[in-house]
Formats: C-alpha cells, sequence, structure tokens
C-alpha cells in the first residue's frame, strides 16, 4: 500500500485557487443581487405609476356618471318643455283665431 502525502504547498495552492473561485463567485452573486434590486425597484415604480392611473381612471368614471345623470335629467325635463311649449303655441293660435273670429264679426256686423 502506497500512500501519497501532499506537501503543504500544493494543499495552500489548492486552498487559495478555491478561495479565488469562491471569491469570484461570491462577486458575481453580488452583481446579480444589484442588478435584482434595481429591477424590484423599478417594478415598484411601475406598479405606483400603475396604481395612480386606475384611481385617475376611476374618478373619470364617476365624473363620467355624475355627467350622464345630469344629461339624463335634462333630457327629461326638455321633452317636458317641449310639451309645455306646443300647448302655449296652440293655446296662442287659438286665442288668436277667437280674438280674430271676434273682429271679423264686428267688421261683418257694423
Amino acid at each position: 500500500m502506497h500512500q501519497e502525502y501532499s506537501t503543504p504547498i500544493s494543499d495552500v495552492t489548492v486552498l487559495s485557487a478555491k478561495l479565488q473561485t469562491l471569491h469570484t463567485d461570491v462577486a458575481d452573486i453580488k452583481g446579480s443581487i444589484k442588478e435584482l434590486t434595481s429591477a424590484i425597484n423599478k417594478l415598484a415604480l411601475v406598479e405606483e405609476r400603475i396604481s395612480n392611473a386606475v384611481a385617475a381612471q376611476e374618478r373619470t368614471f364617476k365624473a363620467l356618471e355624475k355627467m350622464e345623470e345630469r344629461i339624463e335629467k335634462l333630457e327629461k325635463a326638455q321633452v317636458i318643455d317641449d310639451n309645455t311649449s306646443k300647448w302655449l303655441d296652440r293655446g296662442l293660435v287659438a286665442a288668436l283665431g277667437a280674438i280674430a273670429t271676434f273682429i271679423w264679426e264686428r267688421v261683418r256686423n257694423g
């Protein structure tokens, strides 16, 4: 049986190489974490903007509903006004007709 013994220098070299690899991996992980942090911050900003847009859209819809209700009331009032106007026109024509008939009868009878 033959056992090989490693020299302390070769152990230090291997250990140094492994530490260097570990250092490189940790540096890569730090870089990745910075990129992820930046991406998360950008996502938070986008989410905030979307929330603001949704709130503005809700306010717009509420204002639109109020306007639709107001227009509906005005349209109903317009129908009533139109009917009133027709009756007034008819009443005026009837009154003018009666007055004209009265004057015609007076003129004709002398």
